[in-house]
């Protein structure tokens, strides 16, 4: 199993925007996306998730299991738990996976690239509001203990920031920075066919 390319978010953080970008430079991620729906103020909305739903499946497992109801805890790791992750992905391709920063130490051993992915936090507690009608505070301080739990972890375990309003922006520099942090050649116009305008 290659070393794999992990992108720690918080909900609503724009995290498959950042997928998209690096599915765009070949990187493994399980081709197994997910459309999701909600309804708000302006009416029925999607998104395409490019999110590893067979991994996913398996966090649930281990969550169940082990981590039980994990907000805003890190996770510890748990026997067995990579040995099932090799089943799942590739031997010989660079993989990806996106899932919650809380999730960390469940992925540490296997020295993950880390790309922490951030977004403005009120935000992404108004897009959580809107999408699950979360609490806004609750949602507000949820954001801002991952954002500053992934400033601890890129501190002590190295990694990179990638901030989705930059690109919003037009700023592809972070974006440019993490995938050759990965070891990936950076192509500026795979980068730009992940945005739908």
């Amino acid at each position: 199993m290659k070393r794999p390319i992990m992108l720690w978010i918080t909900s609503r953080s724009r995290s498959s925007l950042v997928s998209k970008m690096f599915i765009n430079h070949d990187v493994w991620w399980g081709n197994t996306k997910v459309k999701q729906h909600w309804t708000d103020a302006d009416g029925q909305q999607s998104y395409v998730s490019y999110e590893n739903q067979n991994i996913k499946k398996l966090l649930k497992l281990y969550k169940e299991y082990f981590w039980k109801k994990v907000h805003l805890t890190p996770v510890f790791p748990v026997a067995g738990f990579e040995i099932r992750l090799a089943e799942i992905v590739p031997d010989d391709k660079i993989w990806m996976m996106k899932t919650g920063v809380e999730y960390f130490n469940a992925f540490k051993g296997l020295n993950p690239y880390n790309i922490f992915i951030l977004r403005n936090p009120r935000d992404v507690a108004h897009s959580l509001r809107q999408k699950t009608k979360a609490r806004y505070h609750v949602a507000l301080r949820s954001a801002q203990w991952r954002f500053a739990y992934m400033k601890r972890l890129q501190s002590e375990y190295g990694g990179v920031f990638v901030n989705t309003d930059n690109i919003i922006q037009n700023d592809f520099s972070e974006i440019k920075e993490a995938i050759e942090y990965c070891g990936l050649t950076y192509d500026e116009e795979a980068a730009r066919e992940a945005i739908v305008r």
